[in-house]
């Protein structure tokens, strides 16, 4: 897939060339004030690949230049305005839409190798027996040690019906694995997980990693199945790590809970202003809400947690969200390719616009976070929790064993050894002397402080348990000991109750 390109632009460069300078000519159409501005942009961009393509010592991949022009190009206008690739334009359509075509496993690298985390249940890779641990070592005969993931990514989807081979290394097998998978269409949910909470079950828990297409339908369920099935009182809707996406999907989860007429957005531009409200009668009138955020949370996330916040329906727990405003709209280019420019401002219900300020020439795009952000309500941007918590649950050693993969591999050697693993297992019954043994093996250089000892203890447990059962299993331990979601139980659980103005 990577090399075809390469071929056409040597065999081919005229067919290549025109169709990258429809691509550049369309933006300058986007940008040039005049007819001749449009004549003159061009003439250059002509100009230069033909300089390029006549002078240059080594034989351009002429696509790749276009690309890099039209990325500076969308640069100098904002961090939000970029171009996409055929690759990327599939995929940004792909999370809306809730689905693309693979084989159903969930890969990550550890240790430098392309690691099977867990197979999709229902999927070809479930069902061919593919298992968590498994480290895919060849895509269609192309070795994944130097493979980046989302390269890996690529060559595992592919258009539906079609066939991927891939060649697997299994602990205990000594022989590698061949595998030869049909692709067919993968659902793309954009809920991680909904669950009662550990300990509480009047109270459900949903976590959203993006917004699309199929957001409010699998919302939706998610709450009616926690409702009815569960009979939960109360809700955590949890945003962290949520940079947004689909802006009618978070108008339509603010829908759920707000009483018809009251505003939930308004968008402003040069070419548009629209506000939004809610229309529909509530879905749940009687669940006390807690919205979760924290400052990777932007965009349509922000959009949902002013909503609820600013009518008094949901307190918000956590830190001071990015402050992401702006509203971008996708363009479609010659190709298969995209354009993502922003065109216009979100504001809140009660005026107040979400994008927090750019810096200086230093800090052109706001990457850098403002101080006193988290406390001085003046700095404009982003959405202030009603109850404030410093999310501080991985200490260091932690987060690098986890980057290592130590806690996945050694639950894998704990299973394989046959060691039985129950639901109600505690973190004080898990064997921390073998998995220092462990480490001392697999990471000599890896050592436990006394001070982590509970910490590690919690993620052993946690990988165990997602091993023997399932991602949801795991994350329960994880939402045990969040301090975050602990203080959103506490307020929920509390006999105090907010009120829509």
């Amino acid at each position: 897939m990577i090399d075809a390109p390469a071929r056409i632009c040597y065999t081919n460069p005229m067919k290549r060339t025109v169709t990258g300078l429809l691509l550049l000519v369309s933006c300058f159409f986007l940008f040039a004030s005049t007819p001749e501005e449009w004549e003159q942009g061009t003439k250059t961009c002509t100009a230069i690949l033909d300089q390029i393509r006549e002078h240059h010592p080594d034989p351009p991949e002429e696509m790749e230049l276009v690309h890099a022009s039209l990325h500076g190009l969308l640069a100098r206008l904002d961090p939000h305005s970029y171009f996409l690739d055929p690759d990327s334009f599939r995929s940004i359509f792909e999370d809306q839409r809730g689905n693309y075509f693979g084989i159903g496993t969930k890969i990550r690298r550890i240790d430098g190798r392309l690691t099977v985390i867990a197979p999709m249940e229902g999927t070809p890779a479930f069902h061919l027996g593919i298992l968590p641990g498994d480290v895919i070592t060849a895509i269609d005969d192309h070795p994944t040690l130097d493979m980046t993931l989302d390269e890996a990514m690529k060559r595992l989807r592919g258009r539906e019906g079609t066939k991927v081979t891939i060649t697997v290394s299994r602990q205990g097998n000594p022989l590698e694995l061949t595998f030869h998978i049909n692709r067919i269409e993968i659902p793309l949910t954009t809920l991680t997980h909904s669950m009662l909470e550990p300990g509480d079950p009047r109270t459900g828990y949903i976590g959203l990693r993006t917004f699309g297409r199929t957001t409010p339908d699998e919302f939706h369920q998610a709450v009616e199945s926690l409702v009815n099935r569960g009979g939960i009182k109360r809700l955590v809707i949890d945003l962290r790590w949520n940079t947004g996406g689909s802006l009618a999907a978070a108008i339509e989860l603010a829908d759920f809970f707000l009483q018809p007429g009251r505003p939930i957005v308004t968008i402003r531009g040069r070419s548009i202003e629209r506000g939004f409200s809610a229309r529909k009668p509530l879905s749940w009138p009687d669940l006390k809400l807690a919205v979760l955020i924290n400052r990777y949370s932007a965009s349509a996330s922000e959009i949902l947690a002013a909503a609820l916040q600013e009518h008094g329906k949901a307190k918000v727990v956590g830190m001071r969200s990015w402050g992401k405003g702006l509203v971008e709209t996708v363009f479609n280019l010659p190709g298969n390719r995209g354009m993502a420019l922003t065109t216009a401002r979100y504001y809140t219900p009660r005026g107040r616009c979400l994008q927090r300020r750019y810096g200086d020439s230093h800090n052109p795009y706001g990457y850098q976070v403002p101080e006193n952000y988290d406390s001085d309500t003046a700095i404009p941007g982003g959405v202030m929790p009603d109850i404030k918590v410093e999310d501080r649950r991985q200490s260091r050693v932690v987060r690098e064993l986890i980057a290592r993969g130590a806690f996945f591999h050694f639950s894998r050697v704990l299973l394989d050894a046959g060691v039985n693993v129950s639901r109600d297992l505690k973190a004080a019954e898990v064997p921390l002397t073998r998995f220092k043994s462990f480490l001392s093996t697999r990471h000599p250089d890896s050592a436990i402080p006394v001070s982590a000892e509970t910490e590690i203890r919690r993620e052993i447990l946690r990988a165990l348990m997602t091993s023997a059962f399932s991602e949801s299993a795991g994350f329960r331990i994880f939402l045990i000991d969040d301090p975050v979601n602990g203080a959103a139980l506490k307020y929920l659980q509390s006999p105090l109750a907010i009120k829509e103005p």
